[in-house]
């Protein structure tokens, strides 16, 4: 009969793989694992393993504006606010935007509108045929908000502009920044001299030899005589750093 019979005694390939079985995690209340559930645990990712890739989001609608625009009070003196200035930066908005509606312009100037603000009861108080059109609203709030007209300086007053431009000693031979751009400070008196002159149309430099005199005294022989102001202004540019 025992020879009949296989021998129940476990061979080693057996044995390990019993002892396999054992060794897998059960569940535990700390784990919160059902029994058989694989873990993580000794498991190592090979070192060449590709990274997962970053989860990218696609915009919805490429033609919509990009910035959210300044809420508009449209309040009488609201400092720092201009209303022309306003309307354009919502039609600046769609500009080259193919696809931008009348709908689009109107619905963007809308919610740019401050609640509870001036311009907010303004936009309500519209009717409907001339809130229906951008053409429409906008020429609503032109007449509601008029462009500002500047008052033009006299010729007196760009003169005296002028006369009182002025290069201090202690500014010479220093550098200044003008519209981000690094510059000796007596190339930026020359441009701005220049400009002034430009605005009184005074092109026979009558006015020269006084606004030399705000130069230094040394730079004037350096400078010599000229007619007009564009040979003038040329002269101060010119003038060589170590000589001044």
């Amino acid at each position: 009969m025992s020879s009949i019979l296989p021998s129940l005694s476990a061979s080693p390939a057996s044995s390990h793989l019993l002892s396999a079985t054992l060794d897998t995690p059960s569940s535990s209340p700390s784990s919160g694992l059902l029994p058989g559930t694989p873990t993580t645990e000794g498991l190592i990712t090979p070192p060449n393993s590709p990274q997962p890739k970053p989860h990218t989001i696609t915009p919805m609608d490429n033609n919509m504006p990009e910035e959210k625009p300044t809420l508009f009070w449209g309040d009488i003196g609201y400092a720092g606010e201009d209303p022309q200035d306003f309307i354009n930066s919502i039609e600046l908005r769609f500009i080259g935007k193919a696809n931008a509606t009348d709908t689009d312009r109107i619905a963007t100037l809308k919610l740019s509108l401050k609640t509870g603000s001036d311009a907010h009861a303004w936009f309500k108080g519209l009717d409907n045929t001339t809130r229906s059109t951008w053409a429409g609203l906008k020429a609503a709030f032109d007449l509601r908000w008029l462009e500002r007209v500047i008052a033009a300086k006299t010729t007196e007053e760009k003169t005296s502009t002028l006369m009182a431009a002025e290069l201090k000693s202690e500014d010479v031979g220093k550098k200044v920044t003008i519209n981000r751009v690094e510059e000796w400070s007596h190339i930026a008196w020359a441009d701005r001299v220049e400009r002034l002159t430009g605005a009184i149309l005074n092109s026979e430099g009558l006015l020269i030899n006084q606004v030399c005199k705000k130069l230094l005294y040394a730079m004037h022989d350096l400078l010599g005589s000229h007619s007009s102001w564009t040979a003038f202004c040329q002269a101060v540019q010119d003038l060589p750093i170590e000589r001044i």
